[in-house]
């Protein structure tokens, strides 16, 4: 929100994307872990984008991408 103005970034998935298709263990914790899919094949990413958002006055939030390249 910005004022009265509410502003957001949206966009349609590309054909063959899917999103949260990877359980994360420990997503409100230091430490992220996960199991790469059985269907994965070498050279496949995985793109885990991470959510940080603080506890003052004027909530502030950033966000990472983290891009994972099977092997």
């Amino acid at each position: 929100m910005a004022g009265d103005l509410q502003l957001g970034l949206h966009r349609e998935l590309a054909r063959g994307e899917k999103l949260d298709t990877i359980q994360l263990e420990g997503c409100d914790t230091d430490a992220v872990m996960f199991t790469v899919p059985d269907d994965a094949r070498s050279d496949d990413t995985i793109h885990i984008v991470a959510e940080v958002q603080d506890d003052g006055e004027h909530q502030l939030k950033h966000y990472q991408r983290v891009i994972l390249t099977v092997k």
